[in-house]
């Protein structure tokens, strides 16, 4: 009733299982490469915005002194020659190079809050508040602020200020 199977190879279907593993095995590595890839280049990008190590000892020195304006429940540091957010990673911006500050409403997924951007050629949120009624004023102030320091640059989101960074 019962037979030996004496045709089989045990080599061949030992192969066929690492086969199927192999394949699996290289799906995924290709999915954690894909996902990975988009990650690291974020990385790089955000490693290569720091400043060098004398840039972060002013920009530290500047942030101690008392002249600095700090909003810790943004948090934000607005310093004589920098607007430091924390908003989307650390966001160390020189006030020279910013050309455009705007508040705006914003949103993320299902979650909607105001956020400060500044613009250099690329922008920056350097910082976001709650959607309420509260956290639009304090958009505006610290967008004011940061206009106070440099007057020659273009306030508010309109269609003429788009249009003149496009040009640009």
């Amino acid at each position: 009733v019962t037979y030996l199977d004496c045709t089989g190879d045990p080599i061949r279907e030992a192969q066929s299982a690492l086969l199927v593993f192999a394949v699996f095995f290289g799906i995924f590595a290709a999915i954690f490469l894909i996902t990975a890839g988009s990650h690291f280049r974020l990385l790089k990008k955000q490693i290569q915005s720091m400043p060098s190590d004398a840039e972060a000892q002013e920009v530290y020195a500047q942030a101690a002194r008392p002249t600095c304006l700090s909003y810790p429940d943004v948090p934000l540091f607005l310093t004589e020659d920098y607007v430091i957010g924390f908003s989307d990673g650390i966001q160390i911006v020189p006030l020279a190079d910013i050309r455009w500050i705007y508040p705006l409403e914003t949103a993320k997924g299902r979650h909607r809050f105001h956020a400060v951007f500044v613009d250099t050629g690329h922008s920056f949120c350097v910082a976001t508040l709650p959607f309420r009624r509260k956290g639009k004023e304090k958009a505006g102030q610290i967008a004011s602020a940061i206009y106070s320091k440099i007057p020659d640059a273009r306030f508010g989101y309109t269609m003429e200020n788009r249009q003149a960074m496009f040009r640009q």
